[in-house]
């Protein structure tokens, strides 16, 4: 090989030479952007080395702001974080070749981010000390996901577990403000109905029953906020985002009320009273996230919401109803094939503004034609009753209940023109029925 050559073909080496450490540096860059945990890596100078994409959010700090500047023109400006600054910096001084510790990170003056870190020494191919990484997680991040998975998974299906892994971004477990649709489901009776039973086969009974139940809460996508006594208490847009969730809330009472029936059914040769509910639901504003004390944290919603939801729960036994919803949910569900009547106007006890109250059927191309009749009764004798029309309401009334004798409401509203035809509301009379019990 002639000298010439071999230039060329050196000078071709090291081309090649280059083109390789550029792609395992582009490689190397790729990885650590790509990961979750932050990594900063210091030369025995303090200067930053290794600054990725993940301590730039976790921290705060821009990737440019960082990269090649020295480590305190950086982060010792930052009141607040002598512990995590000393992870970093102790292990130079030091030369430990591993520490960890737990720490808050401040951010600024009010946000706080608590830490897992590690720190090591680097050394290169030939044992060298020449620098130190530090690899750290956001803790609030892990225990969320921590959350989610150990705790969530007992309360939603696992299809709404993944789409929250899959979009953490979504939930804040710390608490917020949120539309959302509300449920809650009741046994009626049931204090009879246990008083009849062994405890254990009680405790059977609600085990199946309850495993219909939240199967039906499941099925639509629904989070089980908990248990009370008989009761059932579900979420419906929490914690992960539904823009349905007042449909999906009123689908899972429909499907309910359909086990409810099947239940019933199979349990009628053991001469057991058959099972009935009460469901109120009820979408509004509601604060979520993880209410409690430092012993114990539950996720659930509280709020005026939640309330009316139960006490829409509740006025079922005043009617002879099975669901119950919310003007504010009706407006979101009159459009789905969804068979409904306004019931009335109530004012809830503790509330001083009444609500329209509706009461949910079934499905609309499921409901037989004396169903649909008796709606169309229903409605003529609720205007003629609001227009103070008894003897009007009366036979409208009488209609609705020769189309399906058992239908509560109607009789129900049938005593009440009975009683003011003899004794008149006084005026003014605005029509709203005041709810004396929850």
């Amino acid at each position: 090989m002639s000298e010439e050559q071999y230039l060329i073909h050196l000078q071709d080496e090291i081309v090649s030479s280059a083109a390789a450490f550029n792609s395992i540096t582009m490689l190397h860059e790729n990885i650590l952007d790509s990961m979750d945990n932050g990594v900063i890596a210091l030369d025995f100078e303090g200067k930053i080395i290794t600054f990725n994409k993940a301590s730039a959010r976790i921290l705060g700090a821009p990737v440019e702001h960082a990269l090649g500047k020295y480590y305190p023109e950086v982060f010792f400006e930052l009141p607040g974080n002598d512990e995590f600054n000393d992870v970093l910096i102790n292990v130079i001084y030091t030369r430990q070749t591993y520490l960890h510790r737990e720490v808050n990170f401040m951010r600024d003056e009010s946000t706080a981010i608590p830490l897992g870190i590690t720190s090591s020494l680097l050394k290169n191919d030939q044992g060298q000390e020449y620098g130190v990484v530090s690899v750290f997680s956001d803790l609030s991040e892990v225990k969320k996901r921590q959350f989610l998975q150990d705790t969530l998974t007992r309360y939603v299906t696992k299809d709404v577990v993944d789409l929250i892994l899959e979009h953490p971004e979504n939930i804040i477990l710390d608490g917020e403000e949120r539309t959302a649709t509300v449920l809650f489901s009741d046994i009626r009776g049931f204090t009879s109905i246990s008083e009849k039973m062994q405890p254990k086969a009680l405790v059977q009974m609600l085990r199946d029953y309850f495993t219909l139940m939240v199967g039906a809460v499941f099925t639509f996508q629904g989070t089980v906020d908990k248990f009370i006594g008989d009761c059932i208490m579900a979420i419906f847009g929490a914690p992960t985002p539904q823009p349905d969730h007042a449909t999906l809330a009123v689908l899972a009472a429909l499907e309910m009320k359909k086990l409810l029936q099947q239940f019933n059914a199979k349990h009628a040769w053991e001469s057991k009273d058959s099972l009935r509910i009460g469901v109120g639901i009820n979408t509004g504003d509601v604060v979520v996230g993880n209410i409690g004390s430092v012993q114990r944290l539950e996720y659930t919603a509280i709020g005026d919401a939640v309330n009316l939801a139960s006490r829409l729960e509740g006025i079922n036994k005043q009617y002879g109803t099975e669901i119950i919803v919310s003007e504010s949910t009706y407006c979101q569900v009159r459009e789905n094939n969804i068979l409904a009547r306004e019931i009335d106007e109530v004012r809830v006890k503790g509330k001083q503004k009444p609500v329209k109250i509706y009461e949910i059927m079934g499905y609309q191309d499921e409901m037989s034609d004396a169903h649909q009749r008796l709606c169309r009764y229903f409605v003529q004798g609720l205007e003629r009753y609001r227009a103070r029309k008894w003897e009007k309401a009366l036979r409208e009334f009488q209609g609705a209940l020769e189309c399906v004798p058992s239908d509560m409401p109607s009789r129900l509203y049938m005593e009440r023109c009975t009683l003011y035809q003899q004794y008149p509301p006084a005026e003014p009379w605005d029509g709203v029925f005041e709810m004396k019990t929850k």
